[in-house]
Order: C-alpha cells, then structure tokens, then sequence
C-alpha cells in the first residue's frame, strides 16, 4: 500500500467496498507467533 494518501484512501475504499478482500484481510495471521513461546520454553526446559 505504502505510504501515499491517494493509495492509503484507495485501498480503505476497497476493503469498505469488497467483501472478499476484507475477510482475506481481516484474517491474517499474527507474524509475531501464538503467544505461547514463554510457555513452550519453560516446557522444554523442565523435560531435561
């Protein structure tokens, strides 16, 4: 998208406007994990 306000604008319309895009959009996934990585470590160190 990038950071242009004629692009921002365009492609908020789009996800207002198209269903299909949104729903794609809308359901991403998190890029930072599952939140379960402290639990996950304390796991893996008490099986040693």
């Amino acid at each position: 998208m990038g950071t242009s306000k004629e692009n921002i604008v365009n492609e908020t319309r789009t996800l207002l406007t198209d269903k299909t895009k949104y729903e794609r959009m809308s359901g991403s996934k998190n890029t930072y994990g599952d939140g379960t990585t402290s639990l996950q470590i304390v796991n893996i160190l008490n099986e040693k």
